[in-house]
């Protein structure tokens, strides 16, 4: 688990591991990256390093809650579905790099684990009331059924993201978020 600093200059060597990390990860696999060569390629030690992270996946862990956080401030609160979806797929487009980076190292699991856990259930509540009871209806009752309805949301998101990734991102969020709204508005 890494530590979250508030000191700035704390903050600033953990912004540069991870920098570090998405570079390395350009060039090969997180497993075949070392802590070290992450600390020479950030330009800090090792001791950095371990201060703020236990491992390189922790600084994944770190880029993610980031960057959910900056997400979640802005998704419109108390707005409809589609707006909160044109905010999620502004940010999506504004961090593709990184999530193509993501996704060709095979480490979707890190990114959809972390929207699931910090921005569905933020964008579903933002939803206003009347939006809300336009939602399609479950057709049965299951336990366990807002986990069901996050895992459709995030395997929605994913498949729109891979089709927006490999057209070049040439759709405007705008018309993505309008087009995935569809699906859950009756």
């Amino acid at each position: 688990m890494y530590t979250n600093h508030i000191n700035p200059v704390a903050q600033k060597n953990q912004d540069a591991f991870c920098t570090a990390l998405f570079q390395l990860l350009m060039k090969k696999p997180l497993e075949k990256i070392s802590v070290t060569e992450l600390c020479h390629m950030a330009d800090l030690d090792r001791t950095t390093f371990y201060r703020s992270f236990e491992s390189k996946d922790d600084v994944l862990d770190y880029y993610l809650d980031r960057q959910m956080t900056l997400l979640a401030g802005q998704l419109p609160a108390y707005s409809t579905l589609e707006k909160n979806l044109t905010a999620l797929f502004r940010w999506t487009y504004a961090e593709r790099k990184n999530l193509c980076v993501l996704m060709d190292c095979h480490l979707t699991s890190f990114f959809s684990d972390a929207l699931s856990e910090k921005i569905i259930l933020v964008l579903i509540s933002n939803i206003e009331v009347g939006d809300a009871r336009q939602f399609v209806p479950w057709p049965v009752s299951l336990p366990g059924e807002n986990r069901y309805f996050r895992n459709s949301f995030i395997g929605a998101y994913m498949g729109f993201f891979n089709s927006w990734r490999y057209g070049n991102f040439a759709e405007r969020p705008e018309d993505l978020a309008k087009c995935m709204a569809s699906f859950y508005l009756r």
